[in-house]
């Protein structure tokens, strides 16, 4: 099937059967990212949620609810996406933290993890509003992440 060029990150709902793709953004040569949702009963992609970034890194969802949280790496940011309405609901600010890649969500504890690379830092967010909870130093080139259940 066909997505957008520079395909990614993704994230897989389970329950629904929905695999969520960051694709495009500046190394898809486009000015936004797209987040293409494919269908993998139908092995079709259904669907598209546009994200005013250039670059998105990994995808965090909820198992229990209907939120999809995306590092927006360009812009230091955490994007908040509701996959019901399949639109951005909100943007949180890192506080200035940059080439924020790693991300990995501890629903029960309502807490979200986010490594960014200038400085190196662990941030914990409480997943419901945002706010930051603590950060710790963090290795320079953080890639990748996973909350062990």
């Amino acid at each position: 099937m066909k997505l957008e060029l520079a395909a990614d990150s993704s994230a897989y709902d389970a329950s629904k059967h929905l695999l969520y793709v960051a694709s495009g953004g500046e190394e898809g040569k486009m000015e936004h990212t797209m987040i293409n949702i494919v269908d993998t009963n139908e092995q079709k992609r259904v669907a598209d949620i546009v994200v005013d970034s250039k670059n998105i890194e990994a995808m965090a969802l909820e198992q229990h609810g209907s939120r999809l949280f995306v590092n927006i790496r360009d812009r230091g940011e955490v994007g908040v996406i509701d996959r019901e309405k399949r639109t951005v609901l909100s943007t949180w600010s890192l506080g200035g933290s940059q080439g924020n890649t790693p991300l990995a969500l501890d629903e029960a504890n309502h807490r979200l993890f986010v490594v960014s690379r200038k400085p190196a830092k662990l941030l914990v967010l409480d997943s419901d509003s945002g706010k930051a909870i603590t950060s710790l130093p963090s290795a320079p080139i953080a890639d990748d992440m996973f909350r062990w259940r």
